[in-house]
């Protein structure tokens, strides 16, 4: 599973895809007795107010000096094609839906593009891209149900 700093803006999302698709093959056929779950590709948190404004600063000297800008975006558009190729077929944990989805049950979105993109809840996060701890439990819960279920 691919980590948020693996998918940058200009990271071709089919082709990384298509890779992962290709691995996950390969090691069923190596491993058969193994159930294999996927994981989306965690996300990272869109700040407002000040830190908004320090992280497009941040964002705009990291395009001038050549260094990549992390988005939700290619994340997003990743986890749909994970979602779709195996939702039904194999387990998957769907960590990008935890990590936005507040204690109140509404998901943090952000509109681009005419789409709807996720991101991770602000008070998840001490950086905007790492768990803290409430974030790091809420996660762990939901993993550990999942995997309760996949062993009935």
């Amino acid at each position: 599973m691919p980590c948020y700093v693996d998918l940058t803006v200009g990271t071709n999302v089919q082709n990384l895809f298509d890779k992962y698709k290709i691995t996950i093959s390969r090691l069923k056929k190596l491993y058969p007795e193994t159930t294999f779950v996927h994981v989306t590709v965690p996300l990272t948190s869109e700040n407002t107010g000040i830190k908004q404004w320090l992280k497009k600063g941040k964002d705009l000297v990291k395009k001038i000096i050549g260094r990549p800008v992390y988005n939700n975006i290619n994340r997003s558009e990743f986890n749909e094609m994970l979602r779709k190729e195996y939702e039904g077929k194999a387990p998957i944990f769907d960590l990008a839906k935890v990590e936005s989805t507040d204690p109140n049950g509404r998901r943090i979105a952000i509109q681009k593009h005419g789409k709807t993109f996720y991101a991770m809840v602000p008070d998840y996060t001490y950086d905007g891209g790492h768990l803290n701890e409430t974030g790091r439990k809420k996660a762990a819960e939901q993993l550990l149900i999942l995997l309760a279920n996949i062993s009935k």
